[in-house]
């Protein structure tokens, strides 16, 4: 039975591609189908990377999505 999603994000110049998850930040655990994330002004024009995977209710993780990616909005 798979409990929440966790996701993560990263902000990188648009310049280069964000590095692996491990450099993300985890900015929501969600029980439901959305998750709203705010990003601070300075990071306008910037590369936003998101990854998500499930977590079952016993705490296991799955596979980590493929990185979603999108230019922050100035």
């Amino acid at each position: 039975m798979l409990a929440a999603a966790e996701v993560l994000a990263g902000i990188a110049p648009a310049s280069s591609r964000p590095a692996e998850p491990v450099s993300h930040k985890s900015i929501h655990t969600v029980t439901r189908d959305r998750a709203e994330v705010s990003v601070q002004r300075a990071g306008g024009g910037k590369i936003a990377a998101y990854l998500v995977r499930w977590v079952s209710a016993t705490g296991e993780a799955g596979p980590w999505s493929e990185t979603a990616m999108a230019t922050v909005a100035a």
